[in-house]
């Protein structure tokens, strides 16, 4: 995983729950307005009852829980590849491996050749 990606996890893991919670409510808003943490504990239920089965049925979440009582870093990776893989319906980890093997100049010649 990438090590700014596994910054960002460990970082958001020191933070405080309200915080958290303020900041899922102002992304909810687009930024428009200050988040509140009530804002994100409603969002934040809405994506437990809609993600539970995906995450509870997951293999791997289970056994990286099993296997990693102490690394909540990895834990928080497992768990957000199968809630972009219950969204997109596939495995991002497996997307990604693939665009990176095939080549990213092919797939982004263009928006990098118009300075993207």
């Amino acid at each position: 995983m990438d090590s700014l990606i596994l910054r960002e996890i460990e970082t958001q893991l020191a933070m405080d729950t309200d915080l958290l919670l303020r900041m899922l409510g102002a992304e909810q808003a687009l930024g428009a307005t200050p988040g509140t943490s009530r804002d994100g504990r409603v969002i934040l239920e809405n994506a437990k009852r809609k993600l539970r089965d995906q995450i509870c049925a997951d293999t791997k979440v289970h056994t990286v829980h099993k296997a990693t009582e102490n690394s909540r870093v990895l834990l928080v990776a497992a768990v957000l590849d199968c809630i972009a893989g219950a969204v997109t319906g596939v495995s991002p980890i497996t997307i990604a491996v693939l665009l990176v093997k095939e080549g990213l100049e092919t797939l982004c010649k263009e928006a990098w050749a118009n300075g993207n």
